[in-house]
């Protein structure tokens, strides 16, 4: 595939990860490869034979390239691109590492990079105006196809010598959930570790489940118990009175969606279009994004609440004992949205730059497909914009200052319930995690939805 440019390859990798997250394993996810990643696999990883070329010193054997003949450049496959694997492949049968097509890589491109790279895992340049490319193409001549050539060009920009290659990122072990005691020796290798850690860890809590409702599947993450501090830090100027004092809060374990509920799911469960459903709360309204992966929205508190009782009656059968799907209290949205114990202190969920995780005013016009932004520590996404999400807590200006130490849900009574994260119309101060927003139960809006939570069953009202 080629006239891509930089920013396609990264949401086609999005995307994959969300159609296949069924198939993944915990932690996996696909990625464009580091250039350190491209090259080891080009040069031949650990069966090298130091060709210039990937897989020869004659590149006739593995490229398709601009071939010199009778002093003329003459491309081989009449201006195009060749066919996939018709050349031989790599000392590790990878084929078209040299030729073809210009592959993307995931660093920006810093011509005098390597007088300062690590030896590990190299970190990219982190602010640059250019994308590295790596391999050659079809249009390039011998020396631009060799195996350490390096070539950079604007990521907005299409070509049709531009394509990419995927990888599959291995997580790190510390990431992985709870790591069993035959595990934790210091003596196993990482390798032998990974070969284990699956027949290993089948005994432990799944680190996520995944449901299947009228052949729509969605995933939801485990969050282990934990004590973390709830509201906003009294030295951020962003802070709002509603989200004061900071308070340390212990929450028993439970797990929540990855993902805000999509129109899709919400269809397989209530029956309901988001046409109808804008239809249900002023005819007149617009639709600001429609689409089987964009969030919900235009819908009220209670109907959050009705969706709950029709999803457990629907899989019944296929919940974990003492467990119920339910709208998440504040204190739970807030834990998983600063990612949990693993959590890094972001200002958004996942990062202090919005743009990277999060739909906000500033880079959106309407709701957007959800996962098309990067994930927080504990791979939840749009937690910071695109949808405001209702919680189970009824609001209360005040509450932070008498609120309880363990599993805290809100006032006993209330007009509003709370909403969190900001939405795709909103600027970044009502994108922060910390961020409180209320409204009307019965009351439904355009930037409003809501994500799943499945708790143990004694946690709830």
């Amino acid at each position: 595939m080629c006239f891509l440019n930089y920013n396609d390859c990264e949401e086609f990798c999005r995307r994959l990860n969300r159609l296949l997250f069924n198939y993944l394993p915990e932690g996996y996810k696909f990625v464009m490869p580091t250039e350190a990643q491209w090259e080891y696999a080009a040069r031949g990883g650990n069966k090298s034979k130091g060709y210039i070329f990937s897989g020869s010193n004659n590149i006739d054997d593995v490229a398709w390239y601009n071939k010199p003949v009778d002093g003329f450049l003459l491309t081989e496959v009449d201006g195009k691109p060749g066919i996939v694997g018709t050349k031989a492949p790599n000392e590790l049968l990878i084929y078209d590492m040299s030729g073809n097509v210009w592959e993307w890589c995931s660093d920006w491109y810093d011509e005098n990079c390597y007088q300062n790279t690590p030896s590990q895992d190299p970190d990219r340049p982190s602010s640059e105006k250019f994308r590295v490319l790596r391999g050659g193409s079809f249009h390039s001549e011998m020396q631009s196809c060799r195996v350490s050539n390096r070539m950079y060009q604007n990521p907005n920009e299409r070509n049709s010598k531009c394509g990419f290659r995927l990888a599959l990122e291995i997580p790190p072990i510390d990431s992985l959930s709870k790591i069993p005691e035959n595990l934790e020796n210091p003596n196993l290798s990482e390798d032998n570790f990974r070969k284990n850690y699956y027949a290993a860890t089948k005994s432990l809590t799944p680190t996520r489940h995944i449901f299947t409702v009228n052949n729509t599947s969605f995933e939801m993450i485990y969050m282990e118990n934990g004590t973390f501090i709830m509201g906003c830090n009294s030295d951020s100027k962003d802070c709002k009175t509603n989200e004061k004092p900071a308070h340390e809060v212990t929450l028993t374990d439970y797990y929540l969606g990855k993902y805000p509920v999509t129109q899709k799911l919400w269809y397989e469960v209530m029956g309901v279009t988001i046409e109808e459903q804008r239809k249900v709360a002023y005819k007149n309204f617009t639709l600001f994004g429609v689409g089987d992966y964009y969030p919900m929205y235009y819908i009220n508190y209670y109907e959050c609440e009705e969706f709950c009782k029709k999803l457990n009656y629907l899989l019944t059968d296929k919940l974990p004992k003492g467990y119920k799907f339910a709208i998440p209290t504040e204190a739970q949205w807030e834990y998983a949205a600063k990612g949990g114990s693993k959590s890094k202190g972001y200002t958004f969920s996942g990062s202090n730059d919005l743009d990277n995780v999060g739909w906000f005013s500033s880079n959106s016009k309407e709701t957007q497909e959800v996962g098309m932004k990067n994930r927080n520590e504990l791979g939840f996404c749009d937690m910071s914009g695109n949808i405001w999400e209702w919680c189970s807590d009824w609001f209360g200006y005040y509450y932070y200052r008498e609120s309880l130490p363990n599993d805290p849900k809100g006032p006993a009574s209330g007009t509003q319930h709370v909403l969190r994260g900001g939405s795709w119309n909103d600027n970044e101060r009502s994108c922060r995690i910390t961020c409180r927003n209320n409204y009307k139960s019965d009351f439904r809006y355009y930037n409003h939805g809501f994500r799943l939570a499945l708790v143990k069953e004694y946690t709830t009202y």
